[in-house]
């Protein structure tokens, strides 16, 4: 139907190539065709339209184009009058379009001053005039010299002055530009602006615009750069670990050592080395990650617990800190008791604390893997040194006239030795507290304002009592202020099925002055968890 004709060319209609003036040059068809619409102004119409009527006997200003022949100028003065009678605006486009339509039809058509004569005058834009014959093969940025002859005919217009020519990068306007301000068009026919420089995706081509002119040459990425998009945009990008130098055009090696952050050096986790593009780090002993930023010691049982999750009791391997000989060591924790965290430092299983000597106690002996050890004067010297130690004691008597057998335990909130030079002297400042309720302390009953005894083996036993001597030669921090004190917890130990006799059961195994059947010593940091 005529509707359906109208609303389908209707969407059709597009401003992208056209610059309406004075009034818009499409009107909708669903407008044009409707009854609603009539004319009322037929005679002004025609009146408006009478100089495209008098073509057909070769008078007015469009005489020359009476070669058209009537039936076309017949056509083209109906539809004049129908558009100027809907619309006075379009009397200008009207003659306008017959004026074009002679001069294609007819090249070279003198239609000279017909805009004066019509009171139709055409503004041109910037930098054109002007012309009732214009050549349909201008300069433009693609061709900037026009041709000596068009094999179109001219049409009047608006043309470039002198020195300008057709900007044809744009499709959305008709604009005349100085030629060195002229795009080009690249080899896949996509459109650049004046002066614009690209490259290829490879970053193998440079590519730009020169006075409308499209050229190209080799190119290459200038050291540590790739090639790659950023923002929509093939580039040269430095590569990780450089900076862009704009003095040099060159990509320029970043110190990241300088940034405080760079393996923790601000905090004092490690040391920094820059390299070409990157860095490495040395961290300090205990911190870890690609900057040195975690703190992961493994120091003994305590950092076990604390810094990796271990719960487990059992032997582990540890790390002995600070610059010395240690190394890695096997030691046993106690995980489990008294919130865990526990390193063992005395138990015997098979009494091999008798008979060592000095030496042997200040190195160590046993084996871990078992819990059966001694973990040695010099590393308990050093331990209880480098941090502030807990000492806890877990003690377990035999059933005994027919009282059960049990487990206590008994921690001394800080405990340290002396070095060798100090003949490993213990110092213990308060009294121990647990489960063992004794109101005198089993072990430290000297001035505990002072340092405490020195560590006693068989071949340094020079005490009046002999205590090495008379506790089957193991060796302790005996009381020799008191004969030889109130406990050896390195004492030899017997089984409960075999409890030496009365009297002689004093020489072994002994705490608060009583026989007792096991003893086991552990270490922990005093302020554990928090002690870092």
């Amino acid at each position: 139907s005529e509707s359906q004709t109208d609303e389908f060319a209707d969407k059709w209609r597009t401003l992208e190539y056209t610059q309406p003036d004075p009034a818009p040059a499409c009107i909708d068809g669903s407008t044009m065709t409707s009854k609603s619409r009539t004319c009322t102004e037929i005679e002004g119409a025609a009146a408006d339209c009478v100089d495209i009527f008098n073509a057909q006997t070769g008078t007015g200003p469009f005489a020359q184009c009476r070669v058209l022949g009537n039936e076309t100028i017949q056509k083209a003065y109906d539809s004049c009058i129908y558009d100027v009678c809907l619309d006075k605006n379009m009397r200008c486009n009207s003659l306008s379009d017959f004026v074009h339509s002679c001069q294609f039809a007819v090249g070279g058509v003198d239609v000279s001053n017909w805009r004066q004569k019509t009171s139709c005058q055409m503004d041109c834009p910037a930098h054109t005039t002007y012309d009732e014959c214009v050549s349909a093969c201008p300069a433009t940025c693609s061709a900037h010299n026009a041709p000596d002859e068009c094999d179109q005919p001219c049409a009047e217009g608006c043309e470039c002055d002198y020195g300008y020519v057709l900007d044809t990068t744009s499709l959305r306007t008709v604009t005349c530009i100085p030629v060195q301000e002229c795009g080009c068009t690249d080899s896949n026919g996509n459109l650049h602006p004046a002066d614009q420089h690209w490259l290829t995706n490879d970053c193998s081509q440079m590519n730009y615009c020169s006075n409308g002119t499209y050229f190209r040459s080799p190119y290459a990425c200038q050291p540590d750069a790739s090639c790659g998009v950023a923002n929509g945009e093939v580039a040269c990008r430095c590569n990780p670990g450089f900076e862009y130098n704009d003095d040099t055009n060159a990509c320029d090696d970043i110190d990241e050592c300088l940034d405080p952050n760079s393996c923790s050096t601000g905090k004092g986790h490690g040391q920094c080395f820059n390299t070409h593009g990157s860095y490495y780090c040395e961290c300090n002993q205990f911190y870890v990650g690609h900057d040195c930023e975690a703190f992961k010691p493994k120091r003994h049982c305590a950092d076990l617990f604390k810094y990796h999750g271990i719960t487990d009791d059992g032997p582990y391997t540890v790390t002995v800190p600070v610059d010395n000989s240690y190394g890695d060591i096997r030691v046993y924790c106690d995980m489990t008791r008294g919130d865990g965290g526990w390193t063992l430092i005395g138990n015997t299983l098979t009494n091999e604390t008798a008979e060592k000597t000095l030496a042997e106690y200040a190195k160590g002996f046993g084996s871990a893997e078992d819990a059966d050890l001694w973990f040695g004067l010099d590393l308990i010297s050093f331990y209880t040194n480098y941090q502030s130690m807990s000492l806890r004691l877990n003690l377990f008597r035999c059933a005994h006239n027919g009282i059960d057998s049990k487990w206590t335990d008994c921690t001394y909130k800080q405990f340290a030795v002396s070095g060798k030079t100090d003949e490993y002297r213990v110092t213990i400042p308060e009294v121990c507290r647990g489960t063992e309720v004794e109101y005198y302390d089993g072990w430290a009953r000297w001035d505990l304002s002072q340092k405490g005894p020195k560590f006693i083996a068989y071949d340094n036993d020079d005490s009046t009592p002999h205590c090495s001597e008379t506790f089957r030669k193991t060796g302790f921090w005996f009381d020799t202020w008191n004969r030889c004190g109130s406990a050896n917890l390195n004492g030899v130990r017997y089984s409960c099925d075999a409890i030496p006799p009365r009297g002689e059961d004093q020489t072994y195994l002994h705490w608060n002055g009583d026989p007792i059947g096991k003893a086991d010593m552990y270490i922990r940091p005093t302020a554990f968890p928090n002690y870092d």
